[in-house]
């Protein structure tokens, strides 16, 4: 690939752990989420030259990613039950991926964390391993319509339309997602 001034494929690589760890959030299967990565990389390979530098690169990947994700949403919703076909490929000898397709680690992800406090580092991450664990209790329907109200924080009728449930049942939705997460918190980390 012929480099466009100023950015670099590896420029654009090095925002894969941080796009992986978006997308992750807010899906329910990694394989999913992974494969939309790869798709917002290729994406960006090829619409770079659109790239103007009105917002730091990483937040246009993000843009790409979000928008990706909205489709997958879209998609399942016409689709129910299947599972959208994916361009098979080779990554045999890929220095970013590993040979059964999972991303290969960063080395340098979480050294931030060296300078934070023990104590609130691990109340933090075990918090976040109890709300994962809690939404993915929670099934598709309530997964999808908690993470594009409270993550991707979209608007009630833009739920609607990716979705295909009225405003009402929005809210019931809604409702159960918030009630399933306290009580699976709540068991977690044992208040009342």
């Amino acid at each position: 690939m012929a480099e466009i001034p100023g950015i670099s494929l590896a420029d654009l690589l090095s925002h894969a752990p941080a796009l992986a760890h978006y997308a992750r959030a807010r899906l329910h299967e990694q394989a999913t989420a992974e494969d939309l990565v790869q798709e917002t990389l290729v994406t960006a390979v090829t619409q770079l030259q659109t790239f103007q530098g009105q917002s730091a690169l990483r937040t246009w990947l993000i843009g790409i990613l979000r928008h990706k994700i909205l489709d997958h949403f879209r998609w399942q919703k016409r689709h129910p039950g299947d599972v959208p076909q994916r361009e098979p490929s080779d990554d045999s000898g890929d220095r970013w991926f590993l040979p059964e397709g999972s991303w290969r680690l960063d080395p340098t992800a979480g050294l931030h964390a060296l300078d934070a406090d023990p104590q609130q580092v691990l109340e933090n991450t075990q918090l976040r391993t109890d709300l994962a664990r809690c939404m993915d209790k929670l099934s598709p329907a309530l997964h999808r319509a908690f993470v594009l109200r409270e993550v991707e924080q979209c608007d009630p009728d833009e739920i609607c339309a990716i979705t295909g449930i009225s405003r009402e049942s929005l809210a019931v939705t809604l409702y159960r997602a918030r009630t399933g997460l306290r009580a699976c918190l709540q068991a977690a980390w044992g208040t009342p």
